[in-house]
C-alpha cells in the first residue's frame, strides 16, 4: 500500500500539472492565425514569325511574282530585278533562301536555264538597286556567276547556318538579283524560256 507521504504528494501533484500543461500547448498549435493572398490576371502571349516580300509591282506579300525578269536575251545580255524581305512579326528571326527550277520541259527551255548566271547584293530598304552589281550602298551576297540553277542563300535547315540573313523585328532589307546569259552560251538556248522560283524561310533567331 502507498503511503501518502507529503514528498509523494507534492510528486503527485508536479505530475498532474506537466501533464495539463502539454495538453494546453497542443490546443495552442492547433489554433495558430492564418491568411493567404492571390496575384491574379498573369498573362503570357506568344511571339510572330512573319516575313513578307516587295518586288516592282507588289507590295508586302506572302508571295510575289515577276519580280526578275528579261525579255529577248541574247548571249552577254543581262538584266536586274530586286525583292525586299521586311521581318513583320514581333520576334527577331533569321531568313535563308532556297531556288526551284521551274522551267518547262524541252531542249531550248533547259539548255536556257542551266547557262543563266546570277550575283545577289544586298542594300537598305526602299533604295534603288544599282544598275551593276557592287554599286554604292550595296553589299555583296552572292558573287557574280553563281549558276542560277544553285543559288541558295543561307540554309533552311532548323539553326543558325552559314549565310543566313539576320533582321531584327521591323526590319527589312532589299536584296538586288543581277541575272545573266553568258557570251559564252551555245545556239541551243536560241528561243528557250526560263523560269525560277525562290522561297525564302524565316525563323525565329533564338530559344530561351
Amino acid at each position: 500500500m502507498l503511503k501518502l507521504t507529503r514528498q509523494n504528494l507534492l510528486t503527485l501533484a508536479a505530475g498532474v500539472v506537466i501533464a495539463g500543461a502539454g495538453s494546453v500547448a497542443g490546443a495552442a498549435t492547433a489554433a495558430l492565425y492564418t491568411d493567404s493572398s492571390t496575384a491574379t490576371g498573369n498573362s503570357f502571349a506568344a511571339g510572330t514569325v512573319a516575313v513578307r516580300l516587295t518586288d516592282t509591282n507588289e507590295s508586302s506579300l506572302s508571295s510575289v511574282a515577276a519580280s526578275i525578269s528579261g525579255t529577248t536575251m541574247a548571249p552577254g545580255d543581262s538584266t536586274r530585278g530586286f525583292i525586299e524581305v521586311s521581318n513583320t512579326g514581333s520576334l527577331a528571326q533569321r531568313y535563308a533562301v532556297s531556288t526551284s527550277d521551274t522551267t518547262a520541259a524541252g531542249a531550248t527551255n533547259t539548255a536556257m536555264s542551266s547557262a543563266l548566271t546570277v550575283g545577289v547584293d544586298s542594300r537598305a530598304s526602299g533604295t534603288a538597286c544599282t544598275a551593276s552589281q557592287g554599286g554604292a550602298g550595296q553589299t555583296s551576297v552572292k558573287a557574280a556567276g553563281t549558276t542560277l540553277q544553285s543559288l541558295a542563300i543561307g540554309d533552311a535547315t532548323t539553326g543558325a547556318q552559314a549565310g543566313d540573313r539576320a533582321l531584327a523585328a521591323g526590319a527589312a532589307e532589299r536584296l538586288c538579283f543581277y541575272v545573266l546569259l553568258p557570251s559564252a552560251t551555245g545556239n541551243a538556248s536560241q528561243g528557250g524560256t526560263a523560269s525560277y522560283t525562290f522561297t525564302f524561310a524565316a525563323e525565329q533567331t533564338a530559344n530561351n
